[in-house]
């Protein structure tokens, strides 16, 4: 990426308020129906909060993103998002301070573990393969929060959506998932702690950060499938 280009980015970000922003992923594994774009971009907009879309181009779609978007949805979210149609360095936008949930459709491990290495509260968009068993982990361990379909036929209505958006990043209900979000950050996203905690729990025995990407986040995967985020926390306070 240019220097222009994260320019641009950063720019915008930093004109947000602190822990405001919602960063959207879709990632191009997954496709979604026109259908779902639009009760996806919808709900964005009826949350009324600030969001940053990065929508790549679907696999073997001919067809310009923002053509797939609600007709004038562009205009009418011009001073509340942005969407951004190009590659953009996720760790970046994550580690700004704007960010504070992260709304993203891979719902894979190592999506999620880099969301909570920066402390951003989940929001959960399951569309194939084992997402859906990863996002119920997650949201079993109060990680974040899965945007609800029906049961019988997978659909989802944008107030789902602007719903589940609000309750993350604004209800007093979330609390309690940004809360756990942050204590994440320190099993996740500190190098002593995740140390300490592949030392003292075996079979968690090697050092994360002398092992290659894959293999921590194979670890980590363990760690958070095998406690809870609570006894996380006790362990970070019992080092302290």
């Amino acid at each position: 990426m240019r220097r222009e280009e994260w320019g641009e980015i950063e720019g915008w970000l930093e004109k947000q308020r602190v822990n405001s922003v919602v960063y959207v992923a879709l990632g191009t594994e997954a496709t979604l129906s026109q259908d779902e774009l639009t009760g996806l971009a919808l709900g964005l907009e009826r949350s009324r909060l600030p969001f940053f879309w990065v929508f790549r181009k679907p696999p073997g779609s001919t067809r310009d993103q923002l053509e797939m978007l609600p007709y004038g949805f562009i205009n009418q979210v011009m001073d509340q998002g942005r969407v951004y149609v190009d590659w953009a360095p996720q760790a970046g936008i994550l580690s700004h301070p704007a960010i504070r949930g992260f709304l993203t459709t891979h719902c894979g491990w190592n999506s999620g573990i880099e969301g909570l290495s920066y402390g951003r509260v989940l929001i959960l968009f399951p569309v194939m393969n084992d997402q859906g068993l990863n996002a119920r982990s997650l949201t079993g361990k109060n990680l974040g929060v899965e945007i609800p379909r029906n049961e019988w036929d997978g659909t989802f209505t944008s107030d789902s959506v602007s719903d589940s958006v609000r309750l993350a990043m604004t209800s007093e209900e979330g609390e309690t998932l940004r809360a756990n979000a942050r204590e994440a950050k320190f099993l996740f996203g500190d190098k002593d702690i995740n140390e300490e905690n592949a030392t003292i729990h075996a079979p968690y025995h090697m050092h994360l950060y002398n092992q290659t990407i894959e293999r921590r986040n194979q670890i980590i995967e363990d760690i958070i499938r095998g406690i809870t985020i609570e006894g996380s926390i006790w362990l970070r306070r019992s080092m302290v």
